[in-house]
């Protein structure tokens, strides 16, 4: 489970750096409103993924 885990992360990971081109959606900088959301449900995943 835990490899499955790790391997869906690294996936998400390298399409989303891919579609953004940039390394990572934290600090890339959105140039749409639709961006701009999308960048902040990010962020808040992310924290509460480091809740658990």
């Amino acid at each position: 489970m835990t490899r499955d885990e790790q391997m869906h992360e690294q996936m998400c990971g390298l399409s989303i750096t891919k579609l953004l081109e940039h390394p990572d959606p934290l600090t890339y900088e959105p140039k749409t409103e639709l961006g701009k959301r999308l960048q902040k449900n990010t962020k808040r995943l992310y924290f509460n993924g480091g809740r658990y």
